[in-house]
């Protein structure tokens, strides 16, 4: 706990004042290592002493600028300063346009339309014509009994992500994709491996009084953005969302057809030809991070998106 720490350590910390503040009754002001007594004053991290750096906010701007010169798109970055010196550790380009546009909620579509919907940490945006559902059952995934079968989970998701049409198909499973200490908390694979799917869905349910962490701020969730990867955590204990596993458990598994070697996992494994199961039709989802909002259901298959 950060508060902990300052109360501890604030004052041996060289450079506190360019990162913490004073909370005071009416205002915040700036630290002042012979006035502030770290171990009662509310102290909060503000960062002011860097942003009110003109050196530093100058350096700054001078690296986004040449970055984006050189790469020709506007980036993020992440980087490590000690108010002195400046250290660049990654630069991505940023994410942006009309395919990132809010997408209006529809409110009319039928109960046993709906897929799943969603309302935390939700991104913008609009996929259309989904063909094909890759479901990792989380009850099937936690019951496989031997580790070298839940590798193999992730080595027939590699698979068909290489099988599948590409940005055609979404992936929804357990946990935290791309687990690698744990494996039973995800489905351990790699960027390479889910690269072509237009999204990812991991299914965050409560189990034994534990919520698995979403994927945001690894550099596995980085490379979703940086691909147009759109990324959706889904709480099924949450209220008024939904997660309509019937309907995935219900549709015909083309599993044993297109990946024979892995029909024993058809019980944990389930890919589905949407249009087979449900008279021609596609999968559409809306987001909207204005609302928090996103809603994936049945639609009829517009032929229009690339």
């Amino acid at each position: 706990d950060v508060l902990s720490l300052l109360r501890g350590h604030g004052r041996d910390i060289n450079g506190i004042e360019k990162v913490v503040s004073v909370k005071t009754e009416d205002y915040i002001r700036p630290v002042s290592i012979f006035e502030t007594d770290f171990e009662k004053d509310d102290l909060i991290v503000t960062f002011d002493g860097l942003i009110n750096d003109r050196d530093f906010i100058k350096k700054v701007e001078a690296i986004l600028t040449t970055l984006q010169e050189k790469l020709g798109t506007p980036v993020d970055i992440e980087f490590a300063s000690d108010g002195k010196d400046f250290y660049l550790l990654q630069c991505r380009p940023q994410s942006f346009g009309g395919i990132n546009a809010p997408a209006p909620i529809p409110k009319d579509v039928p109960e046993k339309d709906q897929v799943f919907s969603a309302r935390r940490y939700i991104s913008n945006g609009l996929i259309t014509d989904i063909t094909h559902i890759v479901f990792v059952d989380p009850d099937g995934y936690y019951s496989l009994p031997a580790l070298d079968d839940l590798i193999k989970v992730g080595r027939a998701v590699g698979k068909l992500n290489s099988l599948l049409p590409r940005r055609r198909f979404i992936l929804i499973g357990p946990g935290r994709w791309g687990s690698r200490g744990d494996i039973k908390l995800g489905v351990p694979v790699g960027y390479s491996d889910i690269s072509n799917t237009a999204a990812l869905i991991e299914v965050a349910r409560k189990k034994a009084n534990y919520v698995p962490e979403p994927s945001f701020g690894t550099h596995f969730f980085q490379d979703l953005v940086e691909s147009n990867i759109k990324y959706i955590p889904l709480y099924p204990d949450d209220p008024d969302t939904v997660f309509n596993e019937r309907l995935l458990s219900g549709a015909s598994n083309i599993l044993a057809d297109i990946l024979p070697e892995f029909a024993y996992l058809d019980k944990v494994i389930r890919v589905i030809d949407i249009a087979k199961s449900f008279d021609g039709r596609a999968l559409q989802i809306n987001m909207n991070a204005e609302l928090e909002e996103a809603l994936a259901y049945l639609a009829p298959f517009t032929g229009q998106s690339k």
